[in-house]
């Protein structure tokens, strides 16, 4: 299960003086908001609706995958930061490819009077159906800086042959 952490900022929290006039504006603007939910009752600190909902539920956390053509071969790719070889399993089936892991939590320590924490951990599982054409047993998976890559032949699609049909009398 995925989770994330937030502790509202105390008093003591100072905004630095913007350097440029419009940043000024921002955050006047920014700040004006941040007022109109916390009235609401939906706000805490900077992230007024976000972390509400972070605060009554956990978030899922599913890696990106990228499918592709390439130079005759299929290319699966999955975006797994932070992560080992280790804690990734890659299953494959006739014409399914599976993909599942677990990002484990990292602790953190509090600094000053709040921390955040927006990162999320838990078990995935994707499922990524392939083409007919796609031959896998020539599959080959790699795992460098964080992306997983699986990689497949293809076969040429097959025609099926045409043939004539005699057109008939019908038979009484």
């Amino acid at each position: 299960m995925a989770t994330s952490t937030i502790a509202r900022p105390t008093d003591k929290a100072v905004t630095p003086a913007p350097s440029h006039p419009a940043l000024g504006l921002m955050r006047t603007i920014s700040d004006d908001i941040e007022a109109f939910f916390n009235d609401a009752g939906f706000g805490i600190g900077r992230w007024p609706i976000g972390a509400r909902i972070f605060e009554r539920s956990h978030a899922v956390w599913m890696p990106s995958i990228e499918v592709q053509e390439q130079e005759g071969r299929l290319v699966v790719r999955a975006d797994l930061p932070g992560m080992t070889r280790e804690q990734i399993s890659v299953a494959l089936t006739e014409n399914l490819l599976t993909i599942e892991g677990e990002r484990q939590a990292s602790s953190r320590e509090k600094v000053d009077d709040y921390f955040r924490t927006e990162r999320s951990y838990g078990h995935f599982s994707r499922a990524i159906a392939l083409p007919k054409t796609v031959k896998s047993d020539t599959a080959v998976a790699t795992f460098t800086n964080g992306v997983l890559e699986v990689t497949f032949e293809i076969v040429a699609p097959t025609v099926p042959a045409a043939r004539q049909l005699p057109i008939t009398e019908p038979t009484r």
